[in-house]
């Protein structure tokens, strides 16, 4: 990854990489080229939450959602949440068991087959909480 880094108003240029511990910042972007109109750019900005917030996110066609294998170290189990979208017809899909020792979590429905996609979120494990509110 290569580009320019814009701190504070200030750009530096040609910046390969950036290695941190933690980087506190007003605002978190991305800009890149715009990939479908011409002499446009694109710019993102980062979700942002009282937490350190990692997701994964896929489509469902049977009873396991396989997290990733490092899941199991990176994330408090107890922060786990699910969001299941039924596709083609309404169904109620749900969350029958998370085993984090097999890094799995176990859907249930109420109808023929499982077709979902899936959204998981957790919070990544750290030595503090994020200290939303706090005096300088």
């Amino acid at each position: 990854m290569s580009g320019n880094l814009s701190m504070g108003g200030n750009s530096i240029s040609d910046i390969n990489e950036v290695n941190a511990n933690t980087i506190n910042a007003g605002e978190k972007n991305f800009d890149i080229p715009h990939p479908t109109k011409e002499g446009w750019r694109l710019r993102y900005s980062v979700l942002e939450g009282p937490e350190r917030g990692v997701y994964i996110r896929g489509k469902a066609t049977n009873n396991i959602i396989q997290l990733p294998e490092y899941w199991t170290e990176l994330v408090y189990e107890n922060s786990i949440t699910v969001d299941l979208t039924p596709i083609g017809k309404a169904c109620t899909h749900y969350i029958t068991d998370i085993n984090m020792s097999k890094a799995q979590i176990t859907i249930g429905c109420d109808c023929d087959e499982i077709n979902a996609y899936y959204v998981v979120f957790a919070e990544r494990k750290a030595d503090e909480p994020v200290w939303v509110e706090y005096k300088p």
